[in-house]
């Protein structure tokens, strides 16, 4: 329920932040390391996890971020064996370092990993100018189920230090949780959205973990996103009140940030 009052300011329950960047891979708009294995092709991004000793990094430049962020992002798995062998996996995140930075290399980096093994997990991950954790290693995990055709919506959220990372079934980031994970980190500088897999070589990791990733979108400068749009006639300067999240936004540039 959203009332709309007088000087540009309206209060209620439902009301989106508009992303200051988002991706439907509609187009190309992504820097590959190597596309072999990672980059935008037919309307998604596309993955293929393997560890064979490769950099397989892709990225998308932001110029520059705040200390508080949000990033979601569409996972859709399409091939995943029922056998797991060493397990495969990649990573979701903010990177200091372009897409020429592979896993193994030393950078700032603020995300998940995606992991198929035996049990299936996803992990906070981050690095503060070193290499990038493994996939099964991070501060804390979650277990999951990845199989053929599952669909999970990724949120990740920074602020300051901090971060969390949480999977839900329902693409309305609030329904179907499989459980929130905490992370911390005085990485900065994280400039590029980046997705990359993990450069460990190891020859049995050779079963297929494939998907795609879509309606990818990043809001800098908040810790929060409501759920609904109501943009409708607005102006830069009104004002929006969500009193669910107590907390109150500005509209500039057609974006809601938070004051």
């Amino acid at each position: 329920m959203v009332e709309y009052l007088a000087g540009n300011r309206i209060i209620g329950t439902t009301s989106e932040i508009q992303p200051t960047s988002q991706d439907d891979f509609s187009s190309d708009n992504w820097t590959d390391n190597d596309s072999t294995n990672m980059g935008v092709s037919g309307g998604t991004f596309n993955w293929n996890c393997k560890r064979d000793g490769s950099n397989d990094a892709s990225i998308h430049d932001l110029t520059s971020t705040s200390a508080d962020w949000v990033l979601r992002f569409k996972l859709k798995v399409t091939n995943v064996s029922a056998s797991t062998q060493a397990g495969n996996g990649f990573y979701v995140g903010l990177s200091n370092s372009n897409q020429t930075a592979g896993q193994s290399t030393s950078q700032d980096f603020i995300g998940v990993s995606i992991y198929n093994d035996n049990t299936d997990t996803y992990r906070t991950i981050d690095a503060d100018g070193s290499a990038l954790p493994h996939i099964y290693q991070g501060d804390s995990n979650q277990s999951t189920t990845y199989n053929t055709n599952s669909i999970w919506y990724y949120e990740i959220i920074k602020t300051g230090s901090s971060y969390t990372v949480e999977a839900f079934s329902g693409s309305d980031y609030s329904t179907g949780s499989e459980g929130k994970i905490t992370g911390s980190s005085d990485a900065s500088g994280l400039r590029y959205l980046k997705i990359l897999n993990d450069m460990e070589n190891i020859a049995t990791s050779t079963d297929p973990f494939q998907g795609t990733i879509d309606d990818l979108k990043f809001y800098n400068g908040v810790t929060s996103v409501p759920s609904t749009t109501h943009n409708e006639n607005l102006v830069d300067g009104s004002i929006f009140y969500d009193k669910t999240l107590n907390k109150e936004y500005v509209l500039y540039n057609n974006t809601w940030t938070e004051v």
